[in-house]
């Protein structure tokens, strides 16, 4: 739908349906249609900007109200296509359809007295019934190898690539149609600030070339799941006694399933029942989803709690009178950002209106009286340093000097190196406590310095052993780079920056320098040179401690080589080395090696032996589309850099003397 904005709607009425001071019901249908494009569209990309329950029991209900057929309610909401970038396109066997919602226990009955009408009519006297929990992740089907999202017109995007970075298929591969879903207790303790929501996350995962660090982290955690509902914990029994006891029921299933829900899905299970019951265009008339509308609450704001993150980031927290809501004692609320408190007049004496979904801290939804003592801090609450405030969140820049910030990156620094344990926030807590938050510094510590600052000798001793492995075992170059925090300088960054330049000049480097790199822009280069600048006397101090790093296989600026600058897909079974191997030799030469065929990036596909079908189908599919994909053996793609394999071992030597000509 395109609907013009300044004949519906314009940003200032927008902004006040976001802040919900105007509800849908006081908006025209064709203002209601807006939203409900607008709220789709973001939601698709991994950005809600509303609540599902408000989506569905307020917008969506108001519009059924008003135009009970309306298309909007009545068509499976579109993902765009491109969500995450020109991956390839995969036709569904069998559509993915949208489920329809029952926001009442009337509309549960009334579903449950269709079912057994169709029944009646095939003859099945008693039909079975299934209820799970519905995930609050990102759709996709598992079939035939291929992870799809549900996109558009019967078409989704090839996501396979996720489960190689790590995402853990539930019950193995294959299994048909689930989502793709965080730990939801994780994100809110280690991805909460940094990504909005679950979905944003997730689409950080296979819609980055180099996802962030903290993505890598929550993949290596085997934070992120792809759950086929099959898999999921379940209700099954007869309509009857779902129907009265459904709250119970729903609790339970709740209780049973490790995931974020947004509400409950119940279907049949007799598969000629589904049949004989079949489908609109929107969805699978055999199945529902039951989103009632959850406990809230409305509180008193006793005080507003200001936390430093490890990135500087200052987040508000709600404090509130305990409370007794949704099965558990609450007196907590996030408050999303610095914006939101100065927008919603979040401060001491504000009626809030909370609600708890899950496990998680409850956030605020609306304010009911806005306060007249909106506080936002202008120093630190930990540092006392000056704030700096970007329109939207607070930030500490003291990076060095906050205790906050120092805790979280001695934390991050062990953590992303990977060969220093022991090192738990708690301890680390203790250690700053002591005025010990120079990395340099703790390198030197003996066992007695540990001691002294009251930890036990078995405890001191494992400290001063694992600081020794840190900094004697090998490790790559990029980690120890990315180990230091730079804003956008993750993992993957890291090591496409020593590539080219070693760690030894990076403090030389300008601007200019990093925007010549591929895939470095000129805000990223900004954050980096900037970064660096600022943390080059700990980098350099700590690398004359004599780290033992692993160089990054260099790629000189004026580096000629006939694959520089080339997207290439190594597939099937090599014979002269691995294709790890293989993909590092590449990305030494400039090469740019990605895991799956891309129709506007792919250059070229190296083709081993027992090559999947799929991939050659989809060079064929996307050639014929106008691409220019080249298909090439592996011993033509050897014979391209003008080299020589070496047969007897499993690492292709190239002869790179050769490359030029």
């Amino acid at each position: 739908m395109n609907l013009n904005m300044e004949q519906h709607m314009n940003e200032h009425k927008f902004s006040l349906v976001m802040t919900n001071a105007i509800t849908a019901h006081q908006l025209s249908i064709e203002e209601i249609q807006f939203c409900l494009d607008r709220f789709n569209t973001e939601y698709r990309k991994g950005f809600p900007l509303v609540s599902d329950e408000r989506y569905d029991h307020e917008f969506k209900a108001a519009l059924a109200k008003l135009s009970p057929s309306d298309n909007l309610l009545t068509r499976v909401e579109p993902e765009p296509l491109n969500a995450f970038g020109d991956l390839p396109l995969v036709r569904h066997k069998t559509p993915m359809l949208s489920t329809d919602n029952a926001l009442n226990a009337e509309a549960i009955s009334k579903f449950i007295k269709q079912v057994q009408q169709a029944a009646d009519e095939i003859g099945i006297d008693t039909p079975t019934f299934r209820a799970t929990g519905k995930l609050d992740g990102w759709s996709g089907s598992d079939v035939d190898g291929v992870l799809a999202t549900r996109g558009s017109d019967g078409f989704g995007s090839d996501v396979s690539i996720a489960f190689q970075r790590g995402v853990i298929p539930i019950g193995g591969r294959d299994q048909g149609v689930g989502e793709i879903i965080v730990d939801i207790d994780y994100f809110t303790d280690h991805l909460s600030d940094e990504f909005t929501c679950g979905r944003n996350f997730i689409a950080s995962i296979i819609g980055s070339e180099t996802p962030r660090e903290a993505t890598l982290k929550a993949l290596s955690d085997k934070a992120c799941h792809f759950v086929p509902y099959s898999t999921l914990y379940a209700w099954q029994g007869d309509g009857g006694s779902f129907n009265n006891d459904y709250l119970a029921i729903c609790e339970d299933i709740e209780r049973g399933t490790p995931y974020e829900l947004d509400g409950i899905v119940l279907e049949v299970v007799e598969e000629d029942l589904k049949r004989h019951m079949g489908a609109t265009s929107h969805h699978h008339r055999w199945m529902i989803a039951i989103k009632l509308q959850s406990e809230t609450s409305e509180q008193t704001v006793t005080d507003i709690e200001w936390t430093v993150g490890r990135s500087g980031t200052v987040t508000p927290t709600a404090i509130y009178e305990p409370v007794f809501l949704s099965g558990a004692t609450l007196s907590r609320a996030l408050a999303h950002n610095a914006r939101r408190v100065l927008d919603w007049k979040i401060g001491v004496g504000a009626v809030i209106s909370i609600q708890r979904s899950g496990s998680v801290i409850p956030r605020i939804n609306s304010v009911t009286t806005p306060s007249d003592n909106v506080v936002v801090p202008t120093e630190c609450p930990c540092c006392s340093h000056a704030l700096i405030f970007d329109d939207v969140k607070l930030m500490c820049p003291n990076a060095l000097g906050c205790s906050a910030q120092a805790v979280r990156g001695i934390f991050h620094f062990c953590n992303i190196m990977g060969n220093i344990n022991s090192f738990g926030e708690k301890s680390i807590e203790k250690m700053v406590k002591h005025g010990i938050t120079y990395l340099p510094f703790i390198f030197t510590m003996s066992e007695q310095d540990f001691e002294v600052m009251g930890f036990g000798n078995g405890e001191a001793k494992r400290f001063v052993k694992e600081l020794e492995r840190g900094r004697t075992e090998a490790v790559s170059d990029w980690k120890f780079l990315a180990s230091f925090g730079i804003h956008t300088l993750g993992r993957g960054d890291s090591r496409k920056l020593l590539e080219v330049y070693p760690l030894e000049v990076l403090n030389t480097l300008t601007e200019e320098d990093v925007e010549k790199i591929h895939g470095f822009g000129d805000v990223t280069a900004k954050f980096i040179v900037e970064g660096i600048a600022d943390r080059w006397e700990l980098i350099s101090s700590l690398m004359e401690l004599g780290f033992n790093l692993e160089r990054t296989a260099s790629i000189a600026p004026d580096l000629e080589s006939p694959i520089k600058g080339k997207f290439i897909v190594f597939t099937g079974s090599m014979q002269h080395g691995s294709r790890d191997d293989m993909t590092k030799q590449a990305r030494a030469l400039g090469a740019k090696p990605q895991s799956g065929v891309s129709a506007s990036k792919t250059d070229m596909v190296v083709l081993g032996d027992r090559v999947g079908q799929k991939k050659l189908d989809d060079v064929a599919k996307f050639n014929a589309a106008g691409a220019n994909i080249k298909l090439i053996s592996e011993l033509d793609y050897i014979a391209l850099l003008g080299g020589s394999v070496s047969v007897s071992t499993d690492v292709v030597i190239f002869n790179t003397s050769m490359l030029a000509s």
